[in-house]
């Protein structure tokens, strides 16, 4: 069904991960989902770079947490210099930033990453960053580039939906981009 969409998880010890991305292409899932914290492994990690890599060439998307989280506090496994490094040595066109790009370093995220080639989501951020931030990053980085997420249970989805369609800095047609219409261009579903 085009109704449901799911990407995938893939740890980066798989040693057979061309095969396993191969086949989550095949099983028609949208991309993956990295989280180098959970992992325990740097997201700059050659074995990250690969699957990146690879993902990529099969037209695969590349979600992945970005920035601090509670589970490592003290390490940070996906850091803006770390994202860039990746940008620099694979290129991905179509990687996802969760948490605008660094969850709880947004002004090292605001400062590296917008306009890079890179998708950023509102997942927790949009409840938590400082609201002149967030819309300060969103026209920096171009609305067209970013994603709503919710990242539940933390946040819910009516909550994050309402302050969204709150916030007086975005005109409605970013508002619409953010919430619906870059997911459904990047996705495939329309143009």
């Amino acid at each position: 069904s085009r109704r449901l969409l799911s990407f995938a998880g893939l740890h980066p010890v798989c040693d057979n991960y061309k095969d396993v991305l191969k086949l989550i292409k095949r099983e028609g899932f949208q991309g993956i989902k990295l989280h180098p914290n959970y992992q325990g492994v740097y997201f700059d990690d050659i074995r990250y770079m690969r699957i990146i890599y690879t993902a990529s060439e099969l037209g695969l998307s590349v979600l992945t947490h970005a920035g601090d989280d509670p589970y490592t506090p003290d390490e940070p496994f996906c850091s803006p210099d770390m994202i860039l490094h990746v940008l620099e040595d694979t290129a991905p066109p179509r990687l996802i930033l969760a948490h605008m790009g660094s969850n709880g370093n947004y002004k090292e995220a605001e400062e590296k990453l917008c306009g890079k080639n890179v998708y950023l989501d509102t997942s927790y951020s949009i409840m938590h960053m400082e609201e002149e931030q967030f819309i300060r990053m969103i026209h920096l980085h171009g609305a067209d580039k970013v994603l709503f997420g919710t990242d539940a249970p933390w946040t819910y989805q009516k909550d994050c939906v309402e302050k969204l369609k709150s916030l007086t800095g975005l005109s409605e047609k970013e508002k619409q981009q953010i919430l619906w219409e870059n997911a459904a261009y990047l996705l495939g579903i329309i143009g």
